[in-house]
């Protein structure tokens, strides 16, 4: 009797079981619908653990001097040459500038090639020759005593400069015989980084505490000020001071453009109706945009003073309370199928374009969005609203209509979470297609994460990279928030590399990189 009273008491139990199993099974179907989760066998890109060989350090160049253009983008090269050489134990050479302009209309003599003995070169000579070749070139040669560098154009006179400190620094061969007067010609024309570690403070107590999940990634928080004059001046000097080092960096690095998060904070919408019907006269996000303007405007001019272009990131929509309250008003909410709605955020692109025209452009996200990744103390935020088709190609004709017309460029990020219609796009060829196909604006660049998925190194590569017709970029991950931020040690370089390779073989399209040296996750959340 006793053991039938047991087995009755599990039937219970077995029941509850069951049901539970099938709830989940249902609850996990139904979360795989609604995200488009799917699953393959995938080809996973296989990663070259081996150690790179021992090599001996090749000597150093011994350059007494460096004479080169009176130009300060090229001076600083030059510096980083004279650095390089310190570095490796050789006297730190005269670095002497000539010519206000630097520039010969043309050459002088044969182009430089020689040997690569370099035992005997004692003067390097740079020079800008406008007539050697495209965009970025240059040549690096011997002739005499003389180490010659010639580039096309500043940025290629420049570029070459950094080469050489990098190899000399490295202790690689200062001009390997292969490159001695053949003219380099940069693959990818656009080289992005993020913002670095601009304007995030080193607070050990934050980050030892692992809590902080915000995923904002502006570098304008530690300025902002709840009221009148709305920024502080001390602050956006040291965010300033960080700005220019990361922009010197990344140009010895070989970018050639920044990407820093922000558009709405910097945009009365003046341009709208009496310039009042946005934000009504006395409204402080008027007074706040200016002010922001007039900080942070100088400071990010920088880039554009050093050739570095400059690229504003956003999610869209992007919205503050009065903003929301005019397109309930007039629009009747957030309808983004409506050209009335796209109106607004083109008055407010082409104030941004005019206050700020320095700005190359604007990057839009879709894919993201809430009040997780909202600056603390400020309205501003971003709804996760743009998410068909219909609406995405919307968005992109005004905003393209807008940039257009004053010569710049709208990069859209096709990475999305699996909310909506076009919650595939960032992985299914034929999504992409749907949405894009027909967009052929020279404006439009295409900006996509090098995995099928997110920064995952177990993905494979991105199958929507392979093909399109618009101008593309891939977007890598440096410091990757999945390996503990950077903790756990993992060259990278092997796999970014074969990568970057094959999308270039396979797609012509492909003209640049977007590389997020500290972007991605929550920031504070690991070491």
């Amino acid at each position: 009797m006793t053991r039938v009273r047991a087995v009755r008491r599990r039937y219970p139990l077995l029941a509850a079981v069951l049901v539970l199993l099938l709830l989940g099974a249902g609850v996990a179907w139904a979360v795989d619908d609604a995200l488009a989760l799917s699953h393959r066998p995938a080809a996973v890109p296989a990663e070259d653990v081996t150690a790179a060989p021992r090599r001996v350090a090749a000597p150093a160049p011994p350059l007494a001097a460096v004479v080169v253009p009176d130009e300060p983008r090229i001076t600083r090269a030059a510096a980083v040459v004279a650095d390089a050489l310190a570095a490796r134990g050789r006297p730190r050479p005269v670095v002497r500038t000539v010519d206000p302009d630097g520039r010969a209309t043309t050459a002088t003599g044969a182009p430089p090639a020689g040997g690569t003995d370099l035992s005997g070169v004692t003067t390097l000579r740079a020079r800008v020759l406008d007539t050697l070749g495209g965009p970025e070139s240059y040549r690096v040669g011997v002739l005499g005593t003389a180490l010659t560098v010639e580039g096309a154009d500043v940025a290629g006179t420049a570029a070459a400069l950094y080469r050489l400190a990098d190899r000399i620094r490295s202790g690689a061969e200062a001009l390997p015989a292969a490159e001695a007067g053949r003219l380099v010609t940069p693959r990818l024309g656009l080289r992005l980084t993020d913002a670095g570690s601009v304007g995030r403070e080193p607070d050990p107590a934050a980050f030892a505490a692992g809590d902080d999940y915000s995923l904002n990634t502006d570098v304008v928080g530690p300025a902002l000020l709840p009221e009148a004059p709305w920024v502080d001046a001390d602050a956006v000097a040291r965010i300033g001071a960080q700005f220019r080092q990361h922009v010197d960096h990344s140009v010895a690095q070989g970018y050639n453009g920044v990407v820093v998060p922000g558009f709405l904070e910097y945009v009365t919408f003046a341009k709208v109706g009496d310039g009042h019907a946005v934000y009504p006269p006395g409204d402080a996000h008027v007074d706040r945009a200016r002010a922001m303007v007039a900080a942070f405007g100088p400071v990010f001019r920088y880039a554009e003073e050093m050739g570095v272009r400059v690229f504003l990131l956003t999610d869209m929509l992007a919205v503050s309370p009065p903003l929301e309250a005019y397109l309930a008003r007039t629009v009747g909410g957030l309808d983004v199928d409506d050209p009335r709605l796209w109106a607004v955020y083109q008055a407010g692109l082409a104030e941004l374009f005019e206050s700020m025209p320095f700005v190359d452009g604007l990057m839009v996200r879709v894919g993201e969005g809430g009040e997780v990744y909202a600056e603390d103390g400020w309205d501003y935020s971003s709804k996760l609203a743009v998410t068909t088709d219909t609406s995405v190609r919307a968005m992109l004709r005004a905003l393209l209509d807008t940039a257009g017309a004053a010569g710049k460029e709208i990069i859209f990020r096709t990475w999305t979470v699996g909310v909506g219609p076009v919650g595939d796009l960032h992985t299914n060829p034929g999504s992409y297609a749907q949405v894009l196909s027909g967009f052929d604006d020279p404006h439009l660049i295409v900006s996509t994460k090098f995995t099928l998925g997110d920064f995952y190194s177990h993905l494979p590569l991105n199958t929507t990279l392979l093909a399109g017709g618009h101008r593309r970029i891939v977007e890598f991950q440096a410091r990757r928030e999945f390996e503990a931020f950077g903790s756990l040690p993992n060259d990278l370089g092997p796999l970014h590399r074969r990568a970057l390779r094959e999308f270039l073989a396979a797609n012509p399209k492909v003209e640049g990189v977007w590389n997020w040296t500290q972007d991605g996750g929550p920031l504070r959340a690991g070491r």
